[in-house]
């Protein structure tokens, strides 16, 4: 640090000087990347305060001086200008903190997808083999209904002929009765026509 932490308490109030104290090498890395991330921006905030003060202090003196570049006129001019430079110092160790941080998460990255992706492998074949066992039993499944289908059909067409039989009103026991009937009529009748031919 350019300037020391005893400048520093004399230069900053209390809240700007703990600030200073986060910066620091060790308690930096203590800080999670949201709380850099804040005070890095707390920082930057601090840093343009005093940088635009210093500018406007500057035209004050040059316009009161007539010096050209108003910088090394007043004890007022050097305090902001110190303050501006610790504050530049403080952004910039911030800053240096949560690129380091970035760099860690982005190569931890890689080792990360590698680990979930093994993991997800067995999951992966349970899920194909599953796959294969639904559409097995959707194959089955379909070939008993085809066969379902070509028996309901055979028993639809027998269906067809009893309805016919049905339909004529004689069942079919009692043409059979009515066939033999007939067929001993006729036999009897030709017995006794051969009779009388006899005579």
């Amino acid at each position: 640090m350019a300037i020391s932490m005893q400048r520093a308490a004399k230069l900053c109030t209390a809240a700007e000087l703990q600030l200073v104290k986060d910066s620091a090498p060790r308690a930096i890395r203590a800080l999670t990347p949201k709380q850099v991330a804040s005070k890095l921006e707390r920082a930057r905030r601090l840093r343009d305060k005093q940088r635009d003060l210093l500018q406007r202090q500057s035209l004050r003196t040059r316009a009161r001086t007539g010096s050209k570049h108003g910088k090394d006129v007043g004890p007022q001019n050097e305090r902001t200008a110190q303050k501006h430079e610790l504050f530049g110092e403080v952004v910039e160790r911030f800053q240096a903190r949560l690129e380091a941080i970035e760099q860690d998460d982005a190569s931890a990255s890689p080792s990360k997808s590698k680990s979930s992706g093994a993991a997800l492998r067995p999951a992966k074949r349970a899920a194909k083999k599953a796959a294969k066992r639904v559409k097995k039993a959707g194959t089955r499944a379909a070939a008993k209904t085809r066969r379902k289908v070509s028996i309901g059909a055979r028993g639809s067409s027998d269906g067809v002929d009893e309805s016919k039989t049905k339909r004529s009103g004689i069942p079919p026991e009692a043409r059979v009765l009515e066939q033999k009937i007939h067929a001993h009529v006729s036999s009897r009748t030709r017995r006794n026509q051969a009779r009388r031919d006899q005579r």
